[in-house]
């Protein structure tokens, strides 16, 4: 998030609690007499997520919880597994800043390196962008559950990468 009037501070709401004992209500900040700050989300083109590919589910899943200390949650009805991080909210986003979650899914087709998903405002114009810098769809715009919208291009150089779209 990016506070208008004043520098990027992804946490600055809980921050705001925690120093000066106030309250964020939607995009405003409460409680300093005459004192009124709010902020807005801007769109970064920042990597928001990760995917490993697996050859075997429950030996990556067992590799990346005792190897790292991630946790792991296979999602059946998706064929996926959703692998987090770091501590998460009720909706399974990021609760701190600095780090990333991602998933884990079985290798086949094109996705066989591990790959990043880039944050776009807007697949269908990244889509074009790509197109016109000598990239390529391998992926058109899909649905993630009510969470948001997954695309895959091929860059420049060949390499698979994800674009995600908030819903």
């Amino acid at each position: 998030r990016f506070l208008s009037g004043g520098p990027a501070a992804s946490s600055f709401p809980a921050r705001l609690h925690d120093l000066w004992k106030v309250s964020v209500v939607g995009s405003r900040v409460e409680g300093i007499e005459g004192f009124t700050y709010t902020w807005r989300s801007a769109m970064s083109n920042r990597v928001v997520h990760f995917e490993i590919p697996y050859d075997d589910s429950d030996r990556a899943s067992e590799f990346y919880k005792e190897v790292f200390g991630w946790s792991i949650q296979p999602m059946q009805e998706m064929d996926y597994t959703m692998v987090t991080t770091g501590p998460v909210n009720d909706q399974g986003m990021s609760t701190e800043p600095g780090y990333i979650n991602g998933g884990m899914f079985k290798r086949e087709g094109p996705f066989g390196p591990p790959m990043l998903a880039i944050d776009v405002e807007d697949i269908e114009k990244t889509l074009e962008k790509v197109a016109s810098q000598n990239g390529t769809t391998v992926v058109e715009k899909q649905p993630v559950g009510d969470m948001g919208f997954i695309a895959y291009i091929k860059d420049s150089e060949g390499n698979l990468v994800g674009l995600w779209q908030n819903a």
